[in-house]
């Protein structure tokens, strides 16, 4: 703005205008860095994404084994609390991720649903699915198909909607997809 501002009031000042000029593209340059960062930090929370997916997926399908064993050994007679922990260790990781209300079921038996009642786990694990991206570019957004959302058994839920409404929100999988989406192209 000064080196503009200086060559609007000498313009036949040649030092003034390639000083403005120098500057626009010193400005232009960091603009485009600028820009790779925020496409760097959005292909980021896309790889994040596919993680914190990998990592339901696995303890979901590792609850419904152990909810499987603590009623095979409870109709033996047998003790299930170092089995129970193990399971808690794994809602408490799906916790970190998304918002979890837990009902217990009979015979020790859990079932695992999102705080906005998506079903994660009731007799049998749902399974998420994500497709992350390698690059990402500034005009690649969800709703154009070019950046994946995320399902629940093969069927598209809502997450990382603005107001939290979303069956995934809440958590910081939910985050990531308003930081991915919204956040980091605004």
């Amino acid at each position: 703005e000064l080196a503009l501002s200086a060559a609007a009031n000498d313009p036949a000042a040649d030092t003034r205008l390639t000083a403005a000029v120098n500057a626009a593209g010193d400005y232009a340059t960091a603009i485009t860095a600028l820009a790779g960062d925020i496409q760097a930090q959005r292909a980021e929370a896309d790889g994040e994404i596919a993680r914190q997916v990998d990592l339901v997926n696995r303890n979901l399908q590792n609850i419904e084994d152990l909810n499987a064993e603590i009623l095979r050994q409870s109709a033996q007679g047998g003790d299930t609390a170092a089995l129970r922990d193990e399971r808690k260790a794994m809602i408490d990781q799906i916790s970190s991720v998304l918002t979890l209300r837990v009902v217990e079921r009979e015979n020790g038996q859990l079932a695992l649903y999102t705080g906005n009642g998506a079903t994660l786990l009731d007799g049998r694990a749902a399974e998420l699915g994500f497709t992350p991206k390698a690059t990402i570019t500034q005009d690649m957004t969800r709703t154009s198909g070019a950046l994946s959302g995320l399902t629940l058994n093969g069927r598209v839920v809502t997450v990382g909607e603005s107001d939290g409404s979303g069956f995934m929100d809440g958590g910081s999988l939910g985050a990531l997809f308003v930081q991915r989406g919204t956040t980091l192209p605004g």
